[in-house]
């Protein structure tokens, strides 16, 4: 806006200027209509003036009352000051072409009134020189005829001249070509052996110098003659002129005095127009002073315009660093949104993940407890999750085991542990193998007969006998380390020497008495009739002078041996896979739930971290709305206080935005 309003200033002043370089010629006559053409122009200049300063009032005014806040009123105030300043501006510029126009008129009533003063006294001097140019009309013809003969004695020297000049001119022209035609004779005798062209004699350069003497003369008389010639045309020129003013002369002779009477009507008439455009000279000079009265007052004082435009140019400011505010703010308030809505999912997924890995951390805790209570139990445990219920029995039911204070279920090498219970089942392996080689069926495992096995190794741990308390046969070992080194090992070598003879008579082929004659553990093992068993094993052996390992195997023909519910029969090897699954699965437990509490703290220190973060954001957006709320009022607040090298705009700022 202000650009564009400057050029138009600019172009008014060009106007101007070029109305003041070249005026219009007014005649006298117009001096009355000039008259009222600068009084009518003052007063619309003084009327455009009032109007351009009750503009800069007006505009002042809505500018003071202005009281934006936001960048929608701020723009408006800013529009409604640049409307304002459009008209102030035009007004002025109308009252400057008024005020021109009055110059304008006064000039031409000063040139209307120059020319008439010119006039005048040509008229005068015109009618006080009539005598003198009569006499000098009668001199001139004097001066005329003389200067007649004059030019025809030059006429004739001219023409003398001329002749004396060709002719010199042509002795110049026959002494060069001489000169020259003796140069070029000269110049062929002398071409010879290169030995002597570098020696020439002064004959030839005597000949040039002739012939440069002849060209120089050739010149001087051509300049003669062109003199000469020149002379008899001005000779003929000036008889010309002098014939003419001879003619002027007697012809103005003839004239003067008609002319002395024309002159003294002209200084009569000139005179009145000098008096009519002096007073319209007067008239319109008091006019102009008028007019350039009032344009000194408008050059002092614009109307308001200069600072009318400083107040637009800050209220633009204003109104776009509100708007650059205010967007700044839009979007660090989206942006805080967004922020906002992105903790707070990530907050609430968090939370969620907490209390789910806190959930899954109670449940592992109470598997853990679960599990520890279940090793502690060791067989009970297994045989009460597998449904073994006589099992279950045997180990804790005094109506079915007879010894049953000999067993501590879960204790440290107790034949219940679920250790010993797997190492017991490692050992029916090789009783299967061992019965492998004799060409037998393997022996499958029932849950009974591993629980009387445990129950019988317990009672073993002090006592050396067989407890009797179950219906099974039964090896029992001490002090071994593998049992099947004497039950096998040793008694098969025994009872093949027995054998030797075909008979078992505790005699060998030769007679002599076995000794010790017992192998019957061996027998047992091999047995082909047994189908079932159950194996117990021991590290709390008490027997003076063997303790440590007790070894404890129960065999059956079938289920109806057992005199009870047999549990499950199974082959030894899935038992033991069972079993080693069920141990590590109890084992594992309290890992797992280690695992599970570390997950869980760790996902309630995320949803700590999560929370935080989304205090934070809550924070920041609160700060993001506070500002988009304030923003506007706070820029223009900042912009006030912070001109403090233009005092006029802070008073404005203050006007504009604080009313």
């Amino acid at each position: 806006m202000k650009r564009s309003n400057l050029t138009k200033i600019a172009v008014a002043s060009t106007a101007v200027m070029a109305t003041l370089a070249s005026p219009a010629i007014a005649m006298a006559d117009e001096t009355t209509t000039t008259d009222n053409q600068t009084k009518q122009a003052i007063a619309q200049a003084q009327d455009s003036v009032a109007q351009a300063q009750q503009s800069t009032t007006e505009a002042n005014q809505a500018i003071a009352q202005a009281s934006p806040t936001g960048v929608t009123e701020a723009q408006a105030k800013a529009d409604a000051a640049a409307a304002a300043l459009d008209t102030a501006k035009q007004n002025l510029d109308n009252a400057a072409a008024q005020q021109q126009t009055a110059a304008n008129n006064q000039q031409q009533a000063q040139t209307n009134y120059d020319d008439a003063s010119k006039a005048q006294q040509q008229a005068a001097q015109d009618a006080t020189n009539t005598a003198d140019k009569i006499a000098a009309a009668q001199q001139a013809a004097n001066n005329a005829s003389k200067a007649i003969n004059d030019a025809n004695k030059a006429m004739q020297q001219a023409s003398a001249g001329q002749s004396k000049a060709e002719a010199a001119k042509q002795t110049a022209q026959t002494a060069k070509d001489e000169a020259t035609a003796e140069s070029a004779s000269s110049s062929e005798a002398w071409q010879g052996p290169d030995r002597y062209r570098s020696r020439p004699t002064s004959r030839p350069r005597t000949r040039r110098r002739t012939a440069d003497q002849a060209d120089t003369a050739i010149s001087d008389a051509q300049k003669e003659a062109g003199r000469a010639d020149a002379d008899a045309k001005q000779a003929a020129s000036d008889k010309a002129a002098a014939e003419k003013e001879l003619a002027e002369a007697k012809k103005q002779q003839a004239s003067t005095t008609g002319d002395k009477t024309k002159a003294d009507e002209a200084v009569n008439a000139a005179q009145a127009k000098l008096d009519a455009a002096k007073q319209a000279e007067a008239k319109a000079l008091e006019a102009k002073q008028k007019a350039d009265a009032k344009v000194e007052q408008l050059s002092k004082d614009d109307g308001g315009l200069s600072d009318l435009a400083a107040k637009l140019e800050a209220a633009k400011k204003a109104a776009a660093d509100a708007a650059a505010a205010q967007q700044k703010a839009e979007q660090a308030q989206k942006d805080a949104d967004k922020a906002v809505s992105d903790s707070s999912s990530n907050a609430e997924a968090k939370q969620q993940a907490a209390a789910d890995a806190k959930s899954e951390a109670d449940a592992k805790k109470e598997a853990a407890d679960e599990a520890q209570d279940k090793l502690s139990q060791g067989a009970v445990a297994y045989f009460g999750d597998k449904g073994a219920s006589q099992a279950v029995k045997v180990l804790t039911d005094p109506t079915v085991t007879e010894y049953l204070d000999a067993i501590h279920n879960g204790a440290k090498g107790d034949a219940t542990t679920l250790d010993n219970m797997i190492e017991a089942l490692k050992f029916i392996q090789e009783a299967n193998q061992l019965r492998a080689k004799e060409g037998l069926q393997p022996l499958k495992v029932s849950d009974t007969l591993m629980a009387q096995a445990m129950a019988d190794a317990d009672y073993a741990n002090n006592n050396v006998n067989h407890p009797l308390q179950f219906s099974a046969s039964e090896n029992l070992a001490w002090g071994y380390t593998d049992p099947f080194k004497g039950w096998y090992d040793t008694e098969k070598s025994m009872y093949e020497k027995d054998m030797s003879d075909g008979v078992l008579d505790c005699k060998a082929s030769d007679g002599k008495p076995v000794k010790p004659c017992a192998y019957g553990h061996y027998t047992t093992l091999v047995n082909t009739d047994f189908t079932l068993t159950g194996f117990g094993v021991s590290q709390n052996g008490n027997i003076t002078g063997i303790g440590g390992n007790t070894h404890s195997q129960l065999f059956t023909e079938n289920a109806n041996g057992i005199g009870s519910d047999a549990g499950r029969i199974m082959d030894v090897d899935a038992y033991l896979a069972d079993l080693t699954a069920y141990r590590d699965s109890l084992t594992g437990a309290d890992a797992a739930y280690q695992t599970a509490l570390s997950k869980s703290k760790q996902a309630a220190q995320d949803a700590s971290d999560a929370a935080k973060a989304l205090a934070a954001a809550q924070q920041t957006a609160a700060a993001a709305q506070a500002l988009h709320a304030g923003t506007i009022q706070q820029q223009l607040l900042t912009d006030e206080t912070g001109s403090d090298q233009e005092p006029e705009k802070k008073g404005w700022f203050r006007k504009f935005f604080r009313g």
